[in-house]
């Protein structure tokens, strides 16, 4: 649907309303302070060079998103490779580009020299001119093209540049995909980044040779084919790797499993006992956020050889070591804010959206832990039985996981209090806990466990005994209609809807609720009545401020 659309536009005019702007808006964005269209900065790369990244600003930034938007579509509609390509698609990534070359005998790698700067403006307006999905009107190629390039070149750090490259090797992936097949070799690419590989007992030299069978050489067969789609190959990171070695392509181990080197877990390792030990240091946030990325990263990897039902093996995993050590210390040693666990998904949703609005009225902020097995290293149960499993194993996890860190970081108590909410059809639950310093009672509002960790059922309604956390929301709010669908009933289980007639689900629902924080950050109309939406809520955040208290009295002792 985008690729006609871009196509029906025969005009600037045109193309500037399917970007949602006027032709003016537009222009002033691109043309009126043009040195101040990007900002550049430098980022290390493995050789220990510097890469150059010239990022837009926002505004710029708006129009490339919007632009890529209609160009990701219109790739997804003519691209007839879609194994060989997996770079800056959606469900792609160098994870799926290095399974395609797991198990090989040889695995090639071949680097593009200048990927992005190789790609000029006069390149993309004959692009979009010539090419037979596309042959859009001159003007149309070249609005397109300034709102692409800086200084006649594709930027790397631009929004836009990733799909845009994409489409100019359309016809270089299609001719190197025939060429591999040709040979029998497997071919990918993930942006500069071209792999080859094969279980042949020789390597074709008509895609590349060897002399001493260490030093290879591209052929002049492929040289000529990428030459002649105007990109230079980087002679210095030709690279074959056998599968008596370590293999490696995109930054992932591929010899019979997909996996991520010693050398790259040793180094988080060390960057986590640095976070650890240096947590009060200017730059510990954005050290944190890198140190998350990177242990996600080799989770997505590993995640297909980690067995949760195993839980010997799995707690031995070293990379569920990692993300405990990494989640202890953040949300129960050095939190910044009052941890909140919650009994299920949609809670999450709730409790964030309406703090959100009343967040101005507490001296707190709270960080609400996402639901994943990983971080709370215990087996797939949703609901109260996994917040029963964390409990249970509460009193070993603090010795094994907090004190070290609490010794090892020399802190000497943690800032906030970790709180678990449950719903109040679970009253039952919490008498039953012995684990606790408190023991519960209707009349305690909350229950106790040394160090920092807090549990309380939802605040009660005067109209209700039990009742799910739906019901904080006012009675239209709750019996809104969606979709033309409305959310089930959880209590008055006469008022149950059938799932396929006119029940909304949990899920949708919050997908509603959290649009009202969007509208509350934005400050449209609807904020005026959010508060009243959301009111029940503050008896949540009450006694949140309650326990945050009592937290503070008792480390003070």
């Amino acid at each position: 649907m985008n690729l006609e659309k871009l196509k029906e536009c025969k005009s600037k005019y045109d193309l500037a309303n399917l970007l949602k702007y006027s032709l003016q808006s537009l222009s002033c964005i691109l043309f009126k302070d043009i040195d101040s269209n990007y900002s550049m900065f430098y980022i290390d790369k493995k050789d220990g060079t510097k890469r150059e990244i010239l990022a837009p600003n926002e505004k710029l930034k708006k129009v490339q998103k919007n632009l890529s938007k209609i160009l990701c579509k219109s790739y997804e509609c003519i691209n007839k490779n879609p194994k060989a390509v997996h770079g800056f698609i959606e469900k792609k990534s160098i994870i799926t580009n290095a399974k395609m070359h797991k198990n090989k005998r040889y695995v090639l790698n071949i680097d593009l020299k200048d990927f992005f700067p190789s790609i000029t403006f006069n390149r993309i307006v004959g692009f979009f001119k010539k090419n037979k999905h596309f042959q859009l009107e001159h003007e149309v190629a070249i609005l397109i093209a300034q709102i692409l390039c800086h200084k006649g070149k594709l930027p790397q750090g631009s929004p836009s540049s990733p799909i845009m490259s994409n489409l100019i090797m359309l016809s270089l992936d299609k001719e190197l995909n025939i060429l591999s097949k040709k040979y029998g070799l497997i071919y990918t690419r993930y942006a500069d980044d071209i792999t080859f590989s094969t279980n042949k007992r020789k390597f074709p030299k008509e895609i590349a040779y060897s002399i001493n069978n260490v030093d290879w050489n591209v052929s002049k067969i492929l040289e000529r084919l990428i030459n002649n789609y105007h990109f230079e190959i980087n002679h210095n990171k030709t690279r074959m790797q056998y599968r008596t070695s370590r293999q490696e392509t995109t930054g992932i181990v591929v010899n019979k499993k997909v996996n991520v080197s010693r050398t790259y877990i040793r180094n988080i390792r060390a960057m986590l006992n640095k976070m650890i030990c240096n947590y009060t240091m200017d730059e510990y946030d954005s050290f944190k956020s890198s140190i998350k990325g990177r242990i996600d990263f080799i989770y997505q990897v590993r995640k297909d050889y980690i067995d949760l039902k195993d839980k010997k093996n799995y707690e031995k995993d070293l990379i569920v070591k990692l993300f405990n050590k990494y989640f202890y210390f953040d949300k129960f040693v050095n939190n910044s804010n009052v941890t909140i666990l919650t009994e299920g998904k949609t809670d999450k949703v709730y409790i964030d959206v309406a703090f959100s609005h009343f967040k101005n009225e507490y001296n707190y902020d709270i960080d609400i832990v996402r639901h994943s097995d990983m971080f709370l290293n215990i087996t797939k149960l949703n609901g109260i039985k996994k917040l029963k499993g964390f409990i249970d194993n509460y009193k070993d996890k603090y010795k094994q996981e907090i004190v070290p860190l609490l010794k090892k970081s020399k802190i000497e108590n943690s800032k906030y209090p970790v709180v678990i909410i449950i719903d109040s059809d679970e009253i039952e639950f919490l008498k039953q806990l012995k684990l606790f310093d408190d023991k519960y009672n209707l009349k305690n509002k909350y229950i106790f466990k040394k160090p920092n960790l807090y549990c309380f059922h939802l605040p009660q309604l005067d109209d209700k005994e039990f009742f799910s956390i739906e019901y904080y929301f006012q009675e239209n709010i709750r019996n809104k209609y969606i979709n033309g669908k409305r959310l089930r009933d959880i209590i008055e289980k006469e008022n149950i809807y059938k799932i396929d007639d006119k029940s909304l689900t949990k899920s949708k629902f919050s997908q509603y609720i959290r649009k009202l924080r969007y509208d509350n950050e934005k400050k449209t109309d609807i904020n005026s009545n959010n508060k009243k939406i959301f009111s029940e809520f503050k008896k949540i955040f009450d006694l949140i401020d309650e326990i945050l208290k009592d937290y503070n009295t008792r480390i003070q002792k």
